[in-house]
């Protein structure tokens, strides 16, 4: 007879994270004999079963198309009826994030500065900005940077 549990890990997205687009989901089952069955709970809705000691999927938050507290809950059931839990919860863009706004130098401004300083709003989940200078149609492009990491 067996009365130990399986153990059920979400490896991604992680706890208290921010996410927009497609999330990432891993879980990890293990247990001491073997495992039946994943689960994959989804804000409260079972999305997948699966006969597997892993389980991947990606969902788009696009399709909710608002910004949101997100609960992600994994369960796993070995023969014995034995089962455990893990859950996750995030926050996730629906809806893609607003556009950085130029605070320096003034929009369209005029400076004689070979080199001026240009400041922007921070983006709450940007990992770098893309930044480009050019012409008034962008045809020549004098700075073409998308590692900058502050703003």
């Amino acid at each position: 007879m067996d009365f130990e549990s399986p153990k059920v890990k979400i490896i991604s997205p992680a706890d208290g994270s921010q996410a927009f687009g497609i999330v990432h989901i891993q879980i990890e089952a293990t247990d001491n004999k073997k495992i039946d069955h994943v689960e994959l709970i989804l804000d409260g809705m079972k999305v997948l079963s699966i006969q597997s000691r892993s389980l991947t999927y990606d969902w788009d938050l696009t399709k909710t198309n608002q910004d949101a507290n997100h609960t992600i809950v994994a369960k796993a059931f070995d023969p014995g009826g034995n089962w455990s839990e893990a859950k996750v919860e995030f926050f996730g863009y629906g809806k893609p994030p607003s556009s950085p706004e130029l605070s320096e130098p003034d929009d369209a401004g005029i400076s004689d500065n070979a080199q001026p300083v240009l400041k922007w709003s921070a983006m709450s989940l940007a990992q770098a900005y893309h930044l480009q200078v050019g012409d008034s149609l962008f045809s020549q492009l004098s700075v073409d940077d998308s590692t900058i990491a502050e703003n």
